[in-house]
């Protein structure tokens, strides 16, 4: 029996495709674990933001509820569930209240405006500024 080997080159196809499908692998592989941690960065920096704004709305409770039961003029900080925030001093008109709250969550910062009808205390807008 009488085996030529005319194409020596089968081998050496077989292991560079085998070093490119490799990469391929390891890059999708590092491309997905570092936008999982990403991922994770922006769910925290939600949840910070989701606690400071219920922070402030808390603010804004406490300071109709002092509104509604007599004169109270604001400029306090309140400690809420852990997490202070400030009510700022309240800007009375000739029609409506504003109240404004500031709170800050791990480093979160929420500022909220609620503007109230004078005489019912009724909201009429709540914006962030």
């Amino acid at each position: 029996m009488n085996i030529e080997h005319t194409n020596r080159s089968d081998g050496f196809v077989a292991v560079v495709s085998a070093i490119i499908v490799s990469a391929l692998v390891l890059a999708i592989a590092v491309f997905v674990g570092v936008s999982g941690f990403f991922g994770y960065e922006d769910t925290q920096a939600l949840e910070r933001k989701s606690a400071a704004v219920a922070s402030a709305n808390g603010c804004l409770r406490h300071a109709l509820l002092y509104l509604a039961s007599g004169a109270y003029e604001g400029g306090e900080t309140i400690n809420i569930a852990g997490s202070a925030c400030e009510v700022l001093p309240i800007m009375f008109g000739t029609s409506t209240i504003t109240i404004k709250a500031s709170s800050t969550v791990r480093g979160s910062v929420v500022n909220l405006r609620l503007v109230v009808d004078s005489y019912t205390l009724a909201k009429v807008r709540m914006e962030e500024f």
